[in-house]
């Protein structure tokens, strides 16, 4: 199509929409190459005639086309060019090419570069009401495949589980599922066959309840499929244990649901699977049909891994037809693609080292470019005004010279005397800071002397809580100094300081820390009794909780909603409720309910598989 218009244009425009909709409804969509000249058509009248938006469509428009064909290299090229300009950042399309970016950068196995992307992606999906990704999508899952695509499987699943819980609290039924099949495959990574299983089975379960849930992105049909993908990775582990038995019919329900939802990758996967299991039953001419069917569909959705595992698997065929010569030849095949792999690993890493484009750079120089676009309208904008004015502001300028000479005064005195304000309050808070300091260490020493002159193990416990408690205000007391007064505190460092400060104490422990709190802040005055809350429940935790335990792990959760905040608490250890009855009577637990009731809180505990512990307030 020739471009000699903006009405010209804008059909283009149009028509590069409707085919990015058939493309998200359908990733096997690729468009033709016809739509690769009316887009270069558009850029070069854009060039000559178009806007600042439209020179980015033109270009955007170029890249989407790119991106449906898989082209990483240009993608990457053009996708850098575009977000280094700071008007492209304020529009919608950035979403998709940061999204089609970080997807670029994982085909071309470049995760540290992904790494850079997310957070901006993240970012720029919230700035445009979630253009791309649900409210409740974090980076946990990316981070997690990044780690799984490099077999770090413990740390994929930490990810994983982390994702799991932010859509299991927002009621996300089928992604909550989604994530329990991936936490089931870094099992299955680990070889760790029997949890895997587990976990399949509660990702199926967790797909049935949701098939009646409303969701825009996965319909029923869908639903559907993934269940029958996640009924096909249990069917794939029995295979590998050489259990055969009904795992044909499986196999085929996997195959023809992803013909129906057009995912070419899982029926490449299922025609091996069928083609190994037919093997297994020594039925070679219905494996050979299922190995060319796979074979032959991997030629249009290339995909060089999955083609030594075809290659592999109809050398084995071979050798059962007797076929030495042939199925030495396709082994030969399969090894080469392998070793071709690996040299393409080694030269992937080499190249993303050697990248030109340093995103992080990028940026640094988005930010400065920003601030200077913003500059230049309110340049032009106070232009305006001054032409408009001009007029007024020579006849008013000998007043207005002699009022700011005034006004000048003035300010210098106050700003004088607030100086000389603050400085005295500041003298005052670090003389008030080590008092208080000194006191708790004045009543910590005198308990420790009346401890060596008990005898009674009961009162020697009760003064050992007391100074323990004491340590906990003394270290909330000096972090909450390093804020300062009347001001509001980044609760996921003051958590993480909190947690680490008392964990490292036990030097016997391993402690895992999650803490989930980005992004929110509240006021030094709700800081405090909450950062005591934290601190009595972690050392119950390790007190309690881990005393029989070398290992566990701590997850805190805190997160706004409308106008409460919702606090979480959770570890694996074995305390019970039996164990919190005991010592109803302790400090500890009765300083938590006091400090609930100060923040005018409501609290639940639990205790089924560790202890829980959750308030709003």
């Amino acid at each position: 199509m020739k471009v000699n218009s903006r009405d010209d244009f804008d059909k283009v425009n149009m028509k590069r929409e409707q085919l990015q909709k058939q493309f998200a409804d359908s990733n096997v969509f690729i468009i033709s190459d016809s739509y690769l000249k009316s887009f270069m058509n558009a850029r070069v009248w854009a060039t000559k005639n178009g806007t600042e938006k439209e020179k980015n469509l033109a270009d955007y428009n170029i890249l989407f086309y790119h991106y449906n064909h898989q082209d990483s290299d240009k993608v990457i090229s053009i996708a850098n060019a575009l977000l280094s300009r700071p008007n492209f950042m304020e529009m919608k399309e950035s979403v998709r090419t940061l999204e089609a970016l970080n997807s670029s950068y994982n085909r071309k196995g470049f995760y540290n570069r992904q790494l850079d992307v997310l957070p901006i992606l993240i970012a720029q999906n919230e700035k445009f009401d979630y253009y791309v990704f649900q409210p409740e999508y974090s980076d946990s899952y990316e981070v997690g495949m990044i780690y799984y695509n490099l077999n770090q499987f413990s740390r994929a699943r930490q990810n994983f589980e982390i994702q799991a819980e932010l859509f299991k609290d927002n009621n996300r039924n089928f992604m909550y599922a989604s994530m329990m099949n991936n936490i089931a495959l870094t099992y299955e990574g680990e070889k760790d066959f029997n949890n895997a299983v587990e976990k399949f089975q509660e990702a199926s379960r967790i797909v049935d309840e949701s098939m009646d849930e409303e969701n825009p992105y996965f319909n029923r049909e869908y639903k559907g499929h993934f269940k029958n993908v996640i009924e096909s990775n249990i069917a794939s582990i029995r295979l590998k244990q050489g259990e055969l038995a009904q795992l044909e019919p499986v196999f085929l329900k996997e195959l023809k649901s992803s013909q129906l939802v057009g995912e070419p990758r899982i029926t490449i996967q299922c025609y091996l699977h069928l083609s190994k299991l037919s093997m297994l039953q020594n039925d070679v001419s219905q494996a050979l049909r299922y190995n060319d069917s796979a074979l032959s569909l991997e030629r249009e959705f290339k995909n060089p891994s999955i083609r030594a595992n075809i290659l592999s698997v109809r050398s084995s065929i071979f050798l059962m037809q007797n076929k030495v010569a042939e199925s030495y030849d396709l082994e030969l095949r399969s090894d080469d693609i392998k070793d071709s792999l690996i040299s393409i690993a080694t030269q992937r890493n080499m190249e993303e080292a050697s990248l030109n484009y340093d995103f992080v750079k990028a940026r640094k120089e988005i930010a400065e470019a920003n601030l200077l676009l913003q500059e230049k309208n309110k340049i032009e904008w106070m232009q305006w005004i001054i032409l408009g004015i001009s007029t007024i502001l020579i006849i008013t300028f000998i007043t207005l010279f002699i009022r700011t000479r005034k006004a000048r005064k003035l300010s210098e005195e106050q700003s004088r005397k607030l100086k000389i304000a603050a400085d005295e309050k500041e003298l005052m808070l670090y003389e008030i800071h080590h008092r208080i300091k000194n006191n708790l260490q004045t009543v910590s020493g005198i308990l420790d002397l009346k401890t060596s002159q008990l005898s009674n193990p009961e009162f020697t416990a009760a003064i050992n809580e007391s100074q323990q408690l004491i340590q906990t205000m003394n270290m909330v007391h000096d972090q909450l100094y390093e804020y300062g007064e009347d001001t509001i505190v980044d609760m996921q460092e003051h958590f993480v300081n909190i947690c680490q400060g008392i964990t490292s104490q036990h030097t016997d422990k391993e402690i895992s820390l999650h803490v989930s709190s980005r992004d929110v802040v509240i006021p030094t005055r709700d800081a405090i009794p909450l950062g005591l809350i934290l601190c009595e429940l972690v050392t119950n935790s390790m007190k309690h909780g881990f005393n029989k335990k070398n290992t566990g792990r701590i997850t805190v959760f805190l997160k706004k909603e409308l106008a409460q905040y919702i606090f979480k608490y959770k570890d694996n250890g074995s305390a019970t409720e039996k164990n919190v009855e005991d010592q109803s009577n302790s400090v500890g637990l009765n300083l938590i309910a006091m400090l609930v009731e100060e923040l005018d809180g409501k609290m639940e505990t639990s205790f089924q598989q560790g202890f829980k512990f959750e308030m709003k307030f």
